[in-house]
Order: structure tokens, then C-alpha cells, then sequence
């Protein structure tokens, strides 16, 4: 995800072409997963069967090659001390909240359920943010992630990375042990989503120049050989359904050799540079914002029924045509919430991430004059 300046983003000068258009083909896959998973809830055809296997053999990629880049991204503000990160952790910290709480209002305004009181949505409030259920637990991710990784600086890569390998290698158990965790207090929703990529921000984040040696020798022979291989896993490992299933690390290890290598390569076209350089840059109101326009689709679908996506000719384009609505949409708001009275929606007050910043200034010391007599 990009972040707003500061907040898991490098400075304009110091952005990296092929890092911007993992992370807005990053952007587009999720959203497009999102649609594509209502169209399949809606019609069991032989086209929206073709949409699900689709996603399923982008699962291994989508999170993963987001976190790697995230850690790289993150990977120079390890060393800098917790005050100077505080648009990584407090920064990133507000909009979790914020985001899961106005997600929170806005399905209980449209739901067709009763509209709880505001006491009983203030008593939903921590469960939601504890055990997030929606798209936004990536946000936590992010603050969880860059906390552990800074923690574990001093450590050696391959045994912090190593350690964090643990929970992916075996995604099976690791779901389990989550869900029998949190069992007695809440539905787990999506955390178990953080020990299964918490290895791939690490690998950002210390093995950044392993990631980036990757994309200086990257050729399109080497694409097309890890490609395929990470095609060939992907499809085996949907069919098997044993534990190394879809999610498994090494299917997701050569899914993120080939998309960086892949980037690497298609950043060569001006065109493509351009078009990584805008979006990569915009991730996050695309990533927030996804979720109130799918909120607000279906609530549309469940009034009008799957009626609408019956026509093939609509189940063909209905994944492209919503995730382009939905980005240029995301985009114009955004655009509109640059106004300083907008802005909190997109990035945390200075109060909270420059504390004493608004106080009152200090009255200045002028030198003393000395009067020198006239003789």
C-alpha cells in the first residue's frame, strides 16, 4: 500500500519506478478480487468459474508482493528512533481506527437490519478493531509489522525472517491455532492474515537489497521460468487442498520473484512508468475506499437481486469495468478531500504525529544593548 508521504511512502525524489507499479497492480488485484467474489456469490456460471479460479491463482501474490515492497519501503526507518516514526505508528495506527469505524457506521446505516443504538455500535468499537473482519486489517498489519520489525533490527535477517517463515509454511495450523485462540472471545475474522505475511514485510524490510538484486537482473527467460512455475503450484495446490495450500510460501516466494522481475522489466515503457508512477502514489485512497463502494453494491444488488449480472456479456466485463469505477472514483474523492478541513480523512492530525507542534511559541531573547557614553 502507499501511504501518504511519510507514512510507508519514500519521498517523491527517492521513489522507485518499479516498486510504484507492484504496489498500484497491488491495488487493482485486491479491488478486483472484491467484485469478482460478488459476481461469484450472485451466478454459478462457466464464466464467473473462470473469474474464481483466477483469483484463487492470484491469492499467493496479491498480499505478499504488497508486504515485500511495504518492508522495503520501510526498511530505512528501522534505524531512526520511535519519535521520528510516528507517521509509521501512530500515522498509520489513526487511519486503522478511523477507517474501521466509519466502515462500522456505514454498514449500520444501510443494513436492513434495525439501525443499532450509538451505544451498541460504541460497544462494537473494540471488537472490530481487535479482530478486524474487513479489507482494512492490512492497516494494522503495516503498524504491527514495522513495531516488529523495528524491534528485531538487531537480530540477524536470516533468523528474524526465518522465524516469521514459521506461520506461512504452515498456514493450516496457523489458522487453527488462531481460531482456537480467539475463540472464547471473538470470530477471529482476518487475523490470522497477519502471522501468515508478516514474513513477506520482513523480507522488505531486511532483505531489501536481495529484493532489489532480484529486479537489476531481472530478464523476461527468468519471468517466464518462475512464472510458470508459480502458475504450475498455484493450479496444483487449488486442486490438492492439502496444507500447503494456495497461500503456501513458496508458491507466493516465486509469484514475488516474478512480479518484481516482471516490473522491473514493463517500467522500461514510458507509458507504464507514468501510469505506476500516479497510481502507485494513490494507493491509499483506493484501498480505504474500496470498501464503502462494495458496502454500497451490495446493498444495490441485494434490492435489485443478481438480475443484473445475469448476461455473460456482463460477467465478462463486470471485474474490469467496477475495479476502473471504483479506482476513479476513490481518485476524485480523494481529490476533494485535499481541503485542509477534508484532510484528517486522509492522514493524521499534526497534533497527533508532531505533538507540540501547535503550541504557543515562545517569546525570543533579544541581545542586550549596551549603551556605550558619549565622550
Amino acid at each position: 500500500m502507499a501511504l501518504p508521504q511519510g507514512v510507508g511512502a519514500p519521498a517523491a525524489s527517492s521513489r522507485i519506478a518499479w516498486v510504484d507499479l507492484v504496489k498500484a497492480c497491488s491495488v487493482l488485484l485486491v479491488v478486483q478480487m472484491h467484485f469478482v467474489q460478488m459476481l461469484v456469490a450472485a451466478h454459478t456460471t462457466a464464466i464467473t468459474g473462470f473469474w474464481q479460479i483466477y483469483i484463487q491463482v492470484m491469492e499467493p501474490l496479491r498480499m505478499p508482493i504488497f508486504f515485500v515492497v511495504s518492508g522495503m519501503v520501510a526498511a530505512s526507518a528501522l534505524s531512526r528512533d520511535w519519535r521520528s516514526n510516528r507517521r509509521r505508528t501512530l500515522g498509520v495506527g489513526y487511519l486503522y481506527v478511523l477507517w474501521s469505524v466509519l466502515l462500522l457506521g456505514l454498514l449500520a446505516l444501510v443494513s436492513m437490519e434495525p439501525t443499532p443504538s450509538l451505544g451498541e455500535l460504541l460497544t462494537e468499537i473494540p471488537a472490530v478493531l481487535a479482530f478486524p473482519t474487513d479489507g482494512y486489517w492490512y492497516l494494522l498489519a503495516l503498524l504491527a509489522f514495522f513495531v516488529l520489525a523495528k524491534l528485531t533490527r538487531r537480530y540477524p535477517a536470516w533468523l528474524v525472517v526465518g522465524v516469521a517463515a514459521v506461520p506461512a509454511l504452515f498456514r493450516v495450523a496457523t489458522l487453527e491455532f488462531v481460531d482456537w485462540a480467539a475463540e472464547p472471545v471473538h470470530s477471529p475474522g482476518m487475523l490470522a492474515s497477519l502471522p501468515l505475511n508478516l514474513v513477506f514485510f520482513l523480507i522488505g524490510a531486511r532483505m531489501r537489497d536481495l529484493v532489489a538484486g532480484l529486479a537489476s537482473k531481472a530478464n523476461w527467460a527468468l519471468v517466464l521460468v518462475f512464472g510458470s512455475a508459480a502458475l504450475w503450484l498455484s493450479v496444483a495446490k487449488i486442486q490438492s487442498q492439502n496444507e500447503w495450500g494456495v497461500n503456501a510460501l513458496p508458491t507466493s516466494l516465486l509469484w514475488v520473484a516474478t512480479g518484481v522481475m516482471a516490473a522491473a522489466l514493463l517500467i522500461r515503457s514510458s507509458g507504464v512508468r507514468r501510469f505506476g508512477a500516479y497510481l502507485g502514489a494513490r494507493t491509499l485512497p483506493i484501498f480505504v475506499l474500496q470498501f464503502p463502494i462494495l458496502v454500497l453494491a451490495r446493498e444495490f444488488l441485494a434490492i435489485t437481486g443478481p438480475s443484473p449480472l445475469a448476461s455473460p456479456f456482463v460477467q465478462v466485463l463486470f471485474p474490469l469495468l467496477t475495479t476502473a469505477a471504483t479506482v476513479a472514483v476513490a481518485l476524485a474523492i480523494h481529490r476533494l478531500c485535499q481541503k485542509p478541513a477534508l484532510s484528517w480523512l486522509f492522514r493524521a492530525p499534526n497534533q497527533l504525529l508532531e505533538p507540540g507542534s501547535l503550541t504557543a511559541p515562545t517569546l525570543r531573547k533579544e541581545p542586550a544593548v549596551v549603551q556605550v557614553p558619549a565622550r
